[in-house]
């Protein structure tokens, strides 16, 4: 480390973030301990002493594993006399992979197809899939003809321009003309003719009828789209677009906007088909959700779970409380950090730069609800409630400082969320000492109702019904209610339920639909009874499946007793965790690695039932996995989706989002909209192998992404099946 950016005359503070707690210090030159200060920041107190001529080197032992080389210490800075470093540049920070150490218990390989799959992937390496795009239709198919579709016009009502734009622009981008768009034409004429109606294909179980459509292209008539509903419409032009790109047809020695003849009928196994994003550990632009939304569209995904809060950040500027983004929306380094939140997850000193800060104007987000509707998604913010509420209980604090100093005693308590002198001693899952709001305090629920009611605003003004709104309600540490003064207190649980509840309430008073993580809807830890209350009449997104922690079960259990689960399984949906247990694969690993097979291969329905291993990658025995609930019939109605997650602790850029979400959320739309293997009807085409869908991947869907939507900055696959 280079001595020269220390103070000659006194002390000097390093700060850095890294994931892991210091358990000791070994060897240092200077002797100075490091030192947590909250959450993942950490520092240490340098002197230049007898090191004033050559570098420093600091060496300390953390607690856990350090596996990946997103383990990595991250956000070095140094403060000399109240300033800091411009930059980590001057500071050299040498990591050596080499040395970085696994677990106990090694990884194994997982062994994922019997002999006669691995012979099969040999002999089908040549044959093309059933459909030339993402997901599979329910039924499909292909006839001997083209159609050329340059200079065809379009046929539509005025109710469905946006439908027809996606298709003139896919059109133009093939090399065609722009087509001309017309309410009605001559029904002789070819035409690509866009209408509502009963689209000839039942939806199945738990599918959405409206999102049903059937396509008929033929060369003397042209195309024609009927779609149960607008989104049925929809998604019958996004198989259109997605067949254009990927089945270039030679015409006159060029190649043209054309598709073969072809027969489609159409619709969704789940109704619930979604991605989740977390915005508040890094800020994502505006632009970059755009695209998401575009991607998620092509893909047919419907619901976007917008994780907008958390400890290191609230991202969505609420009215008449600016310090929720003005403090809770920027990290960097202040004094004694109490102008803005701490830099995390090596974002570094400077309060003015993405992604550690950021956040959505009320126009963003309004733009953002309209944007995401054109495109028959709908947006799902998270508030996440009681834990995860450090960034809004900090800038709370920082408000009701103000209003006191300005002599309003009555405003200064209105929304305040925590109580310095409360007792508590607790540390959460990321290591944050005061995250949680006091659910005993009145303005604690204050707080809740005008958050969700300027949230209900929004979606108000631009004009999209507010139907859900998620409440979080994951990973409360134990003891952060404590009072010792207090003895009569109520227990933990009692309170954090009674809070949901309320919480619930208030969303339902919005005409929204509340919807928390698991632990919402579990009476106790473990495998406890399910609990009643406003909130356990939510939807819940159930996450921790991982083996050996106890809640293996949970989402069959709820869905069993008739909650509206959407699966959210870390082991196979977490798109931020690796794709391989390698030291240069950025993404965590606490759950296992996750890879495009792992998405695939997910039963929705029998996960149990489905090869499984622990997160070392050792199979699981199906003796160890006789205990574990099944879904009944009565609960498979209540699997109502599936989510991909994209938790941000590492999404520090636009193209790390994308490396981490492409290619896994292609297997997540084909699972979601196509459904499990068993769900299909037998007269229908199968559904893909696989091997076949890997060769789909390789052979034209991961080329599209190449120059889709300015081109996806996608994970390559490891060693594909390629047509020979």
């Amino acid at each position: 480390m280079d001595p020269s950016v220390f103070d000659p005359e006194g002390k000097s503070t390093l700060y850095f973030n890294f994931v892991r707690k210091p358990s000791a210090v070994y060897n240092s030159t200077t002797g100075s301990a490091v030192e947590p200060i909250n959450g993942d920041l950490f520092r240490v107190e340098l002197g230049r002493g007898e090191n004033k001529n050559g570098p420093l080197r600091i060496e300390t032992v953390f607690e856990g594993a350090v596996r990946h080389v997103t383990d990595a210490p991250a956000g070095f800075f140094v403060v000399t006399r109240g300033c800091f470093t411009e930059s980590v540049e001057p500071i050299a920070v040498k990591i050596d992979l080499s040395v970085l150490r696994r677990e106990t218990k090694p990884p194994a390989a997982p062994q994922r197809e019997s002999g006669a799959a691995a012979r099969r992937r040999e002999s089908v390496a040549s044959a093309a899939p059933a459909a030339p795009w993402i997901p599979q239709p329910w039924r499909y198919e292909p006839l001997a003809g083209v159609v050329e579709l340059s200079g065809l016009p379009i046929e539509c009502s005025s109710d469905h321009a946006a439908a027809a734009r996606l298709l003139g622009d896919a059109i133009v981008a093939a090399g065609g003309e722009p087509p001309a768009v017309h309410t009605a034409i001559d029904p002789h004429r070819p035409a690509i003719r866009l209408r509502l109606g009963d689209a000839p294909v039942d939806a199945p179980a738990g599918g959405k009828a409206e999102e049903a459509y059937s396509l008929e292209a033929r060369e003397e008539s042209g195309v024609v789209i009927t779609g149960a509903g607008p989104a049925g419409l929809h998604y019958g032009v996004q198989t259109l677009v997605a067949a254009i790109a990927n089945t270039p047809v030679a015409i006159g020695g060029s190649v043209r906007p054309a598709v073969r003849e072809m027969l489609v009928r159409d619709a969704p196994h789940f109704r619930y088909r979604g991605l989740h994003l977390d915005v508040a550990r890094n800020f994502q632009s505006v632009a970059t959700i755009r695209k998401v939304l575009d991607l998620m569209a092509a893909y047919k995904l419907n619901r976007f779970h917008f994780h907008l809060t958390d400890d290191e950040g609230w991202r969505l500027a609420i009215e008449g409380l600016p310090e929720l983004t003005e403090v809770g929306g920027r990290r960097g380094y202040s004094p004694g950090f109490q102008e803005f939140l701490p830099p995390s997850f090596g974002s570094g000193p400077r309060p003015d730069v993405a992604p550690g800060s950021g956040w959505y104007s009320r126009e963003d987000f309004i733009a953002l609800l309209r944007y995401a509707n054109e495109r028959h998604i709908e947006i799902i913010p998270e508030i996440d409630l009681p834990g995860h509420s450090r960034a809004a209980i900090r800038a709370m604090q920082v408000r009701s400082e103000r209003l006191r100093a300005a002599g309003d005693e009555a405003a200064a308590l209105q929304f305040v969320l925590r109580r310095d002198s409360d007792g508590a001693e607790y540390e959460s899952v990321q290591m944050w000492k005061d995250n949680v709001i006091d659910v005993r305090l009145e303005s604690s629920v204050a707080f809740v109702e005008r958050v969700v009611g300027d949230v209900a605003s929004m979606y108000d003004e631009a004009g999209v019904a507010f139907r859900s709104i998620h409440l979080g309600g994951d990973e409360v540490p134990h003891g952060c209610w404590t009072d010792s003064n207090a003895p009569e207190t109520l227990q933990q649980a009692a309170l954090f339920a009674s809070f949901m509840d309320r919480c619930a309430e208030i969303a339902a008073s919005h005409g929204a639909r509340s919807a928390g993580w698991e632990e919402v809807f579990l009476a106790e830890e473990g495998r406890a009874a399910l609990r009643s209350g406003a909130s356990a009449g939510g939807v819940c997104y159930a996450w921790n499946n991982i083996w050996g922690w106890g809640q293996e079960d949970a989402a069959y259990r709820l869905a069993n007793a008739g909650v509206d689960v959407v699966l959210c399984n870390a082991t196979h949906l977490y798109f931020d965790l690796a794709y391989e247990d390698t030291v240069d694969e950025p993404g965590y690993y606490w759950a296992g690695a996750t890879d495009v097979e792992e998405v695939f291969r997910f039963q929705p329905y029998a996960y149990f039932d489905a090869p499984l291993r622990d997160r070392f990658g050792n199979p699981i025995p199906v003796s160890d996995r006789e205990p574990m609930t099944r879904l009944s019939a009565k609960g498979q109605r209540h699997i109502i989706g599936m989510q991909g997650h994209l938790w941000g602790e590492n999404l520090n850029s636009a193209e790390r989002l994308e490396y981490m979400m492409f290619p896994r959320l292609l297997a997540l739309a084909e699972i979601a909209w196509a459904g499990p293997a068993d769900s299909r009807d037998a007269d229908a085409d199968p559904s893909r192998t696989w091997v076949e869908f890997e060769h789909h991947l390789a052979e034209r869907e991961l080329p599209r992404l190449r120059g889709f939507l300015g081109g996806v900055k996608y994970r390559p696959l490891a060693n594909p099946t390629i047509a020979k």
